[in-house]
């Protein structure tokens, strides 16, 4: 697993992990993925899979954002 995003519903928060032992360009990657399940937790239920539509929508605005793209 190279990230994962750790959401404390209690807390209405959550936190990004991403493997220290990447590529700083993998590392990014990552980062950007997992951001985007973090702004996109509430949209879906536990049953669906996690990259749905609104999912890979807001991944891309994010990547964009990170290259310096505007979107």
């Amino acid at each position: 697993m190279l990230g994962y995003f750790d959401y404390d519903e209690h807390e209405d928060r959550g936190k990004i992990c991403v493997a220290d032992n990447l590529e700083l360009d993998a590392m990014l990657d990552t980062c950007c993925e997992e951001w985007a399940h973090a702004r996109t937790n509430d949209l879906c239920s536990d049953d669906e899979d996690p990259h749905h539509n609104t999912f890979w929508a807001e991944y891309g605005r994010i990547v964009m954002a990170a290259r310096g793209v505007e979107w």
